[in-house]
């Protein structure tokens, strides 16, 4: 990892990102409270497992790939081809996160897109599921 911040031009297939700096919101994704109802439980098209281990995420801002301190380790929830989730204290800073999957130094970079961040209660204690899906790999 280097502390630079290249700009992020090219996704999985090696065409130009059509996400831009400006679809992403001031606030972040949009928070649901509680679990998702029944009928939208499971919209996935590819097969999910349970997947509690230690990852790495950043977010990615102005289109630019985060530098390597702005990274934070998360506990992942599930992981298929398609996507993950994982849990979290806060909300995540942006709608996009650069993910660094396996352990280091032998990391392999992805960049994720938020489609959901869900509120859980649990007791006094609250805490959110992120999910996200893949929307390329970075070179990093």
């Amino acid at each position: 990892m280097s502390d630079t911040q290249p700009e992020l031009t090219a996704n999985a297939a090696g065409r130009t990102d059509q996400t831009s700096a400006e679809a992403l919101t001031a606030e972040g994704p949009t928070v649901a409270n509680g679990p998702p109802e029944s009928s939208q439980e499971d919209r996935r098209r590819r097969n999910r497992r349970s997947y509690p281990y230690r990852q790495y995420i950043a977010p990615i801002i102005r289109n630019r790939l985060p530098a390597k301190t702005q990274f934070a380790t998360v506990c992942c929830n599930d992981i298929s081809a398609g996507g993950f989730s994982y849990l979290a204290g806060e909300p995540p800073a942006s709608n996009r996160l650069l993910v660094g999957l396996g352990e280091p130094p032998d990391l392999t970079y992805v960049v994720a897109e938020v489609v959901h961040v869900t509120r859980v209660t649990r007791g006094e204690k609250q805490t959110y599921t992120v999910g996200c899906r893949y929307t390329g790999r970075a070179e990093y």
